[in-house]
């Protein structure tokens, strides 16, 4: 994320510059900078995070078990115990 506001520092006013310079005003530059803004808000509810358990990606399997939605340890411990039992 830093890495995009680093190249949105750079390019943003270079991208606003030249259009100013060519069409002597802010007017499409503030549009189309506006439109990148849009973008970049219903990005987020397109794109998904990936799957835990899907290989190369998401958290390993005992780290997934760890965090369950719930929160619950107590049964993260009593299943710890039954396979230790076992």
């Amino acid at each position: 994320m830093l890495t995009a506001w680093g190249i949105a520092g750079v390019v943003g006013p270079l991208l606003i510059s030249y259009i100013k310079d060519s069409t002597g005003e802010y007017t499409n530059a503030f549009y189309i900078i506006a439109g990148i803004m849009l973008l970049s808000a219903i990005v987020p509810f397109i794109v998904r995070p990936p799957a835990r358990d899907a290989p190369g990606g998401g958290a390993p399997a005992d780290a997934a078990a760890r965090f369950r939605r719930d929160g619950s340890e107590r049964e993260e411990r009593e299943e710890r115990e039954e396979r230790v039992g076992t």
